[in-house]
C-alpha cells in the first residue's frame, strides 16, 4: 500500500519506466530529433559532393574450349592446345610480362596532378566543364581550381628520390621549375629535357596548362613497383561458374586512365596469346615437316619392296577375309602411328598423371590390344600370303600416315594464317565505364538516420535527468513527513520512542529510498 502510494504523477521509483511518459517525452522531442536529422542529411550531402566519383571500367574475353574453332580442324587443336584452363588464364593476365607491357606503354612509372586546395580545391575543380582555366578562389593562384594539365613525358630520378613527391611550379614564358622539400633542383622549358643534380634528375614536360605559379605534385616510382601496384588493383575474375568469360575490371577517379589501362591489359594479354598460339603452331609444324620427309623416304622404299614382290609372285591373290582384316590391320596401325606422333606433343603439355594424358594412354593401350589380335589372325595363313600381307602393310600404313600428317600440316598452316586462337575478345568497342561510387542516396539515407539517432539519444538524455530530479524530489518530500518526538528531558524514559515506534520510524525510512 505504501509502495503504491510513491507512484505520482504516472512515475515509477521501483526501478520501472512508464511507457506513455517515454513516448510523450519522445513526441514532445520530435523538433529535436527533426533538427539532428535535416542537419545530418544535410551534411552527408555535403560530403558525398566533395569525394570524387569512382568509376569501374571493364572488359569481358571468352575462353573457348575448342582451340580452331573451325570444322575439321580438331585434330590439330588436340597437338597445338588442350582445353584451356580459365584458372590458368586468370593468372597468367597477372604475370610480369603482360603487367610490364602494360606499364611501359602507359608510362605507369610517373605520376603527375595538379595541387588543389585542401577539403574543396579538388570539388570544384571538377565542376569546372570549360576548357579554359577557372579563376583562381579567394586570389590562391598558387592552388589548381580546374582546367590545370601537365603531361610529362620523359622523367628520370635518382633511386632516393623513387616514390617521393616533387612540386612542379609553372612560371612565365613557357618555364617551370622543379622543387623537393622546398629546395630548388632544377629549372627548365617546355618541349627541352631539362637537367638537374649534376644530370641525376632528367625531365621533360611536353605542355602545362596553368597560371603562372600554379604547383603539380609528380612522382616517379619504380617499373616494379608500378607493376605490383597493378596487380593489386587490377580485378581479373571468373563471370559466371563455368561459361568461361574472364572479366578484367579497375577502378578508379580518373575514368580516362582506367580506360587505357584495361584496354593495354587486355590487348596484351589478348596478342600474347595469339602469339603463344603461333609459337607453339610453328614449333609442331616443323616437328611434322621433319615427320613428312622420312615419311615419304619410306614409303617409297615400301612401294617399291611390295612391286618388287608382286613381279615375282604375279597369281598370288588374298582372300576376301585376309584383305578385310588386313584393311583393320592397316586403320589400327595408322592410328597408333599417329597417336605417337601426337604423344611428344602431349607429353610437353601434360605430366603423366594429367587425366588428358592418361585417357591418351588408355585409348592407345585398347588399340595395340586390337592391333595383337588382328596380327594373330593374319599369322595362320600360309608363308608367302604372310609375305604379301606384310609388304601390302608397310606401304598403306606409310601411305595413311603421310596423308594424315600431310592434312595436319594443312591445318597448320591455315592456323598460322588465320591467327585463329581459342580466346575471343568480346566487346569490339573496348573497355566499358560505369559510376560505382559514392552512392548519393544510400549516403543521404545513412545521414539522416544518424542524425535521427543522435537526435533520439539527446531526447531520451533529458527524459532521464527530469526523472531524476523529480525522483529525488519525491524522496526529500517523504523524508520532510517523517514522525519525530523530542523528549523535554533526556532523562525521563516515559518521553523517549517506544520500540514499536521506532520499528515504524525505519520502516518508513526504508520504503523511502528504496
Amino acid at each position: 500500500m505504501k509502495e503504491n502510494q510513491r507512484q505520482e504523477g504516472g512515475l515509477q521509483f521501483g526501478g520501472e519506466i512508464d511507457l506513455r511518459q517515454l513516448l510523450k517525452a519522445l513526441l514532445n522531442g520530435r523538433y529535436i530529433i527533426a533538427l539532428f536529422g535535416t542537419v545530418f542529411a544535410a551534411a552527408a550531402v555535403v560530403y558525398v559532393l566533395l569525394l570524387p566519383p569512382i568509376y569501374r571500367a571493364n572488359s569481358f574475353i571468352l575462353i573457348e574450349n575448342n582451340a580452331l574453332g573451325s570444322p575439321g580442324l580438331e585434330g590439330t587443336g588436340e597437338i597445338i592446345t588442350s582445353q584451356t584452363s580459365v584458372i590458368q588464364e586468370l593468372e597468367v593476365i597477372k604475370i610480369g610480362m603482360v603487367m610490364g607491357k602494360v606499364v611501359d606503354e602507359l608510362d605507369l612509372t610517373t605520376h603527375t596532378a595538379p595541387i588543389y586546395l585542401p577539403l574543396i580545391g579538388a570539388a570544384l575543380a571538377r565542376r569546372h566543364a570549360d576548357v579554359s582555366l577557372a579563376n583562381a578562389v579567394f586570389g590562391l593562384e598558387s592552388y589548381a581550381w580546374g582546367g590545370e594539365r601537365l603531361r610529362v613525358s620523359y622523367l628520370q630520378v635518382p633511386r632516393r628520390y623513387l616514390g617521393q613527391s616533387l612540386e612542379l611550379i609553372a612560371l612565365d614564358g613557357q618555364r617551370f621549375s622543379l622543387y623537393h622539400n622546398g629546395e630548388k633542383l632544377l629549372t627548365g622549358s617546355f618541349g627541352e629535357k631539362a637537367f638537374g643534380l649534376d644530370g641525376g634528375i632528367q625531365i621533360l614536360v611536353d605542355s602545362l596548362t596553368g597560371r603562372p605559379g600554379t604547383r603539380f605534385d609528380v612522382k616517379k616510382s619504380g617499373r616494379f613497383d608500378a607493376m605490383l601496384n597493378l596487380q593489386s588493383t587490377l580485378s581479373v575474375s571468373e563471370k559466371g561458374k563455368g561459361m568461361g568469360i574472364l572479366e578484367i575490371a579497375l577502378e578508379g577517379a580518373d575514368k580516362d586512365h582506367i580506360l587505357e589501362v584495361i584496354d593495354s591489359v587486355t590487348n596484351h594479354y589478348y596478342l600474347q596469346k595469339m602469339r603463344r598460339l603461333s609459337l607453339s603452331a610453328e614449333s609442331t609444324l616443323d616437328f611434322l615437316e621433319q615427320q613428312i620427309l622420312g615419311l615419304k623416304a619410306d614409303l617409297a622404299y615400301s612401294e617399291e619392296a611390295l612391286n618388287d614382290f608382286r613381279r615375282e609372285h604375279v597369281s598370288l591373290n588374298l582372300s576376301l577375309e585376309a584383305g578385310a582384316t588386313l584393311d583393320s590391320l592397316v586403320q589400327i596401325e595408322t592410328k597408333i602411328s599417329v597417336m605417337s606422333i601426337d604423344e611428344i606433343e602431349i607429353s610437353r603439355r601434360f605430366t603423366p598423371e594429367h587425366p588428358s594424358y592418361i585417357s591418351f594412354k588408355l585409348r592407345q593401350e585398347k588399340l595395340q590390344e586390337q592391333r595383337v589380335k588382328l596380327i594373330a589372325k593374319l599369322a595362320r595363313l600360309p608363308y608367302l600370303q604372310r609375305e604379301m600381307l606384310d609388304l601390302t602393310r608397310d606401304f598403306e600404313v606409310h601411305q595413311a600416315i603421310l596423308t594424315s600428317l600431310d592434312s595436319r600440316r594443312l591445318e597448320l598452316s591455315m592456323l598460322q594464317a588465320n591467327r585463329m586462337a581459342n580466346v575471343r575478345l568480346m566487346q569490339e568497342t573496348g573497355a566499358t565505364l560505369n559510376i560505382v561510387a559514392p552512392n548519393h542516396s544510400l549516403v543521404a539515407i545513412l545521414g539522416t538516420l544518424l542524425g535521427g539517432v543522435l537526435g533520439v539519444m539527446l531526447v531520451l538524455l533529458r527524459f532521464g535527468i527530469r526523472i531524476d530530479a523529480e525522483v529525488a524530489g519525491a524522496n526529500n518530500r517523504d523524508y520532510q513527513k517523517l514522525p519525530t518526538k523530542i523528549p523535554a528531558n533526556m532523562a525521563d524514559r516515559n518521553n523517549l520512542l517506544t520500540p514499536e515506534e521506532l520499528d515504524a520510524l525505519m520502516e518508513i525510512g526504508s520504503g523511502s529510498y528504496q
